[in-house]
């Protein structure tokens, strides 16, 4: 019989191929599902809820030793228990936190940095409440510990405001039966020796993108589909029309930590701190540019930034963003957090037009943009020969998730030096900055096709 862990477990659930390709490895994985990962920040408040604490070693891999020394930490009366592990029936699992309420009675909490409930969470906590079962416990409550959308940081952090305790004892009582036969089906379907026969589908990304996508896809990014060549001179000629001069072209990066680090900030919420603008006169006229990051010092950054937004795009003047939506957001955010620049930043908002719909309404489409008008695959579609405009020369941030990581560790990491800030600066800007000035190509590139330069 295979041993089951929660992690197999889950990966069976997802799709029990991934589970027999995870065993007996013919493939190379590529990356990984994170269905059990925890953020460090979230993790480290969340586990604090109840109180003090006992968490069981973390200093080593014997899990045998794990299973007894959870099992000692119950019976000496410990109230919560951290990364407790549970054994029974070759099945396993660590949960994250455990409410020991005596007489072998518990609760336990699964622990996750998102902003709700998701059906993948259920059946996790639905095999750890099976496996405690049969490891001799009785579960009293299930339940799964979430950031909560609404909080809104102001001073310290609130951790009890900031986490919800859903309670999904009920949901996963009625799972009980339910995963006792999916085990059952698992040990079936893992003794085949030849690989299985299974058509790709969407449990390949629900609810994470399997690491086995290219064993079983023969290596293609995305099912196969139709792609025609079009360019539809109209629609991209009264695209154009709309745009007047001087013209601005605008680029924000943002983090977005789980845990709020500003006042006024929520879970997740995009914070920006930095632009890119290239702006010029008329059709014919030189690209200037100007760029706003927010220092190394771990202060909010969006009222300097809001600020320097003002002063350097002028009222009642065209900008352009590559898919206007999220440009906006943000402005409308630094709107009503910032009334002294509510009346500007409106105007920028109001006056802002999206160079993204001549390729998400397929006015102008190749084959080489495979299926997307990203901005990734747009440019090197449109410059396929141009390595100035090419992001893989870019050193350290080539998408907007290294220049977010990059400035979360400029402002965290304290043991910095300040040639290494100065470096990690240089890496944000020229990616910021290379954002906008692919923009200001492909407008060039949409009046050259329709003959106006």
């Amino acid at each position: 019989m295979l041993h089951l862990s929660k992690t197999k477990y889950m990966k069976g659930v997802q799709c029990p191929k991934r589970l027999w390709l995870s065993v007996h490895q013919p493939c190379i994985p590529v990356g990984a599902g994170g269905e059990c990962q925890t953020d460090d920040d979230v993790y480290v408040l969340a586990r604090k809820i109840f109180g003090a604490y006992k968490q069981v070693s973390v200093d080593t891999d014997d899990f045998a030793r794990l299973v007894e020394e959870t099992r000692l930490l119950i019976q000496d009366g410990h109230t919560v228990i951290v990364e407790g592990v549970f054994s029974g029936q070759d099945l396993s699992c660590k949960v994250d936190l455990v409410k020991n309420l005596g007489n072998d009675q518990v609760e336990i909490y699964c622990i996750k940095r998102s902003t709700g409930v998701k059906q993948s969470y259920l059946e996790e906590i639905a095999f750890q409440r099976y496996v405690l079962t049969l490891a001799g416990y009785e579960v009293k409550k299930s339940a799964i510990i979430h950031l909560r959308r609404s909080y809104v940081r102001h001073g310290e952090l609130d951790r009890q405001e900031l986490f919800y305790i859903a309670d999904v004892t009920e949901q996963t009582a009625l799972k009980h039966l339910k995963v006792r036969d999916r085990i059952a089906m698992l040990n079936e379907y893992m003794k085949q020796e030849a690989e299985p026969e299974k058509a790709t589908g969407q449990h390949c990304y629900n609810p994470y993108t399997c690491e086995y996508w290219s064993c079983c896809s023969a290596g293609d990014i995305r099912p196969p589909m139709e792609i025609k060549e079009k360019l539809d001179l109209k629609s991209i000629g009264s695209f154009l029309d709309q745009l007047s001069y001087p013209l601005y072209f605008l680029d924000f990066e943002t983090i977005f930590p789980a845990i709020p680090m500003f006042d006024d900030s929520r879970p997740y919420m995009q914070i920006p701190f930095q632009f890119s603008l290239h702006w010029l006169d008329s059709e014919r006229g030189v690209p200037q540019h100007r760029e706003y990051l927010a220092p190394a010092d771990g202060s909010d950054p969006r009222n300097e930034l809001a600020k320097q937004l003002c002063a350097a795009i002028p009222e009642n003047v065209c900008t352009l963003a590559y898919f206007d939506k999220f440009e906006r957001g943000r402005i409308r955010e630094l709107a009503e957090l910032f009334p002294q620049y509510a009346d500007h930043l409106m105007n920028i908002h109001d006056h802002m037009i999206d160079l993204y719909k001549p390729f998400g309404y397929r006015w102008y489409w190749t084959k080489e943009m495979k299926g997307s008008a990203s901005l990734k695959l747009v440019l090197p579609a449109l410059f396929p020969d141009d390595p100035s405009l090419d992001y893989s020369k870019l050193e350290e941030v080539q998408n907007g998730g290294d220049a977010s990581s990059l400035f979360l560790r400029m402002i965290k990491d304290k043991n910095l030096t300040a040639e290494e800030i100065d470096t990690m600066r240089t890496h944000l800007l020229a990616y910021c900055k290379l954002d906008t000035w692919a923009m200001v190509k492909i407008w060039q590139k949409l009046l050259e096709v329709t003959g106006r330069i």
